[in-house]
């Protein structure tokens, strides 16, 4: 092989196939698992379940309790995706496709960023690998997932100099307007400082720098063009929550010290020889791609030229000084800041792609270190979170029991999740009964976000909404206690309530009580203080 790593035959695709192994090793896995155990994936799985009804134009109570918020917000592609993979395969084997398609696409993104990015591109990207089962994934933001893959297509289009590369780079940044929001703001960091970047290290050459001029010229008029798609998300922002969450006060160390542990990229939380090593890998991904990148950086060849791995260091070199000091929350959405963090490494192994070419001492380093992590992390993965995956399996083979009219929930609830994980598998398990059983969920957070594509139409009592009703538990127990026929008429309507014992003992208390009078089997979840209410075809007023 040549410098560049590029050989004959088969050894110019030897790199290719190793990291296409790599990926197709993590998609075996995940599709050999019972369920994908995320968290927040089921949730999603129900409302696309919910979604293709209403678009249908079918009837019931499903249709009496959600209704189309917009036909495309942000998160709609995801949505959209998720209700055609449901008209072919079985919920659970979506979940598994739409994981593997996102981790597919993230990968093939990423690969190509760092080939985009210099010439190293083809080994730096194998450090990529034990990043693709990550915490964001776990935790069900596949649609965030998605879309940080989609970027990463953007990026490299970006960088790269073919005919059509700036009309495929709007039509990527719609796409992630499409998908999910977040991913944006990188992406328009780094745009716009290879764009700074290369007027202020514009050639010296007369003809050199005109051409370089006109093609800057382009692709500021381009990076504008994407700011316009990129404002559209505007229209779905709640300028009072936004405003609220700017104001929080952020304390940067305590940020810090929950970043060195990995919060909100790796998988496991608490301190072991196995989740030590674990550990100690990922951040010998960092550190080795960041020494590279300051060799490379340093010690150029030749008249100093802007690259594009420059872009990408100055990006997450922001990044990692901006993230300490960025809102848990934003526009209704949780953990805002921690999604950040799988970028800080992504963009750090990508800017590693620039300067000399490897020599192969260290291509094979690159190679056997991503490599190797992503086979202990799947080891430990099968360990940890294949028993996590069997038990959230249950709610899809617990039987649908109908006592007379109605529809009881009867799995077992009453579990603690393994304190070694970031995520908890069984948080939302019971919502995938809800969607075998076609029963009425309310009260789920998710639905109070303005770029969700439906929202609830409120809880239907006596045939009327009800005024100013929340859904809260706080506001449940005050309107039952002033009104007990309001409560009584609730249950009535109401076929299955789950409620989190993790609120205060007194009113927990209340409420058992309050269900004890109903007189009713009822769920108990011990994993969070929502309430639920689910109304099935059959209930009577």
């Amino acid at each position: 092989m040549d410098g560049s790593g590029d050989g004959k035959g088969w050894e110019r695709y030897a790199d290719l196939v190793a990291f296409g192994l790599g990926v197709l090793a993590c998609c075996a896995w995940i599709l050999w698992l019972p369920v994908f155990p995320s968290e927040d994936g089921p949730v999603h799985v129900y409302y696309a379940t919910v979604m293709a009804k209403l678009l249908s134009g079918s009837h019931g109570p499903l249709a009496e309790a959600f209704r189309i918020r917009h036909l495309l917000p942000p998160y709609s592609l995801y949505y959209y995706l998720l209700i055609l993979l449901l008209q072919f395969f079985p919920a659970v084997l979506v979940e598994q496709i739409i994981v593997c398609i996102t981790v597919v696409i993230m990968a093939a993104g990423f690969r190509h960023v760092c080939i985009a990015a210099g010439r190293n591109g083809r080994w730096t990207a194998f450090l990529v690998l034990p990043l693709l089962l990550n915490w964001p994934l776990f935790m069900g933001f596949e649609n965030y997932c998605l879309s940080i893959g989609l970027c990463f297509w953007a990026v490299g289009t970006w960088f790269g100099r073919h005919r059509y590369r700036r009309a495929a780079f709007l039509f990527l940044v719609i796409l992630v307007v499409l998908t999910h929001p977040v991913p944006l703001l990188p992406l328009a960091a780094v745009c716009g400082i290879d764009l700074a970047g290369r007027w202020i290290l514009r050639p010296v050459g007369n003809d050199e720098r005109a051409k370089a001029a006109a093609i800057w010229w382009r692709d500021l008029v381009t990076l504008g063009g994407a700011c316009a798609c990129m404002s559209y998300v505007l229209l779905f922002t709640q300028t009072n929550k936004v405003r609220e969450n700017l104001l929080v006060h952020v304390h940067p160390m305590m940020s810090v010290m929950k970043y060195s542990t990995l919060y909100g990229l790796g998988l496991f939380a608490r301190a072991s020889a196995a989740t030590l090593v674990y550990t100690a890998l990922l951040f010998a991904v960092l550190l080795l791609s960041l020494i590279v990148t300051a060799r490379s950086f340093l010690h150029r060849e030749g008249p100093l030229r802007w690259r594009p791995a420059d872009a990408l260091l100055l990006a997450t070199l922001a990044l990692i000084v901006v993230l300490p000091f960025l809102p848990d929350t934003m526009n209704g959405g949780f953990y805002f800041n921690n999604r950040f963090l799988i970028l800080v490494w992504c963009g750090a192994v990508a800017a590693s792609s620039g300067g000399a070419a490897f020599v192969p001492r260290l291509r094979m380093l690159f190679v056997i270190l991503g490599c190797a992590a992503l086979g202990y992390t799947l080891v430990l993965a099968q360990v940890r979170i294949a028993p996590e995956a069997r038990r959230a399996a249950e709610a899809e083979r617990a039987p649908i029991v109908r006592m007379g009219e109605k529809t009881i929930l009867l799995p077992a609830s009453d579990y603690e999740a393994d304190p070694t994980l970031r995520f908890r598998p069984l948080e939302w398990s019971a919502v995938r009964y809800f969607r075998r059983a076609g029963d009425v969920m309310l009260d789920a957070p998710f639905l109070d976000m303005a770029t969700m594509p439906i929202d609830s139409r409120g809880p239907q009592l006596d045939g009327t909404v009800v005024p100013g009703a929340t859904n809260d538990l706080k506001d449940l127990l005050d309107r039952s206690r002033r009104d007990p026929q309001w409560a009584k008429v609730l249950f009535r309507k109401a076929d299955l309530v789950v409620f989190g014992d993790s609120f205060h003992m007194s009113t927990a208390a209340e409420v058992e009580q309050m269900l004890q009078r109903d007189g009713r089997p009822r769920m108990k979840c011990v994993q969070r203080d929502w309430l639920y209410f689910c109304r099935t075809k059959d209930s009577q007023p």
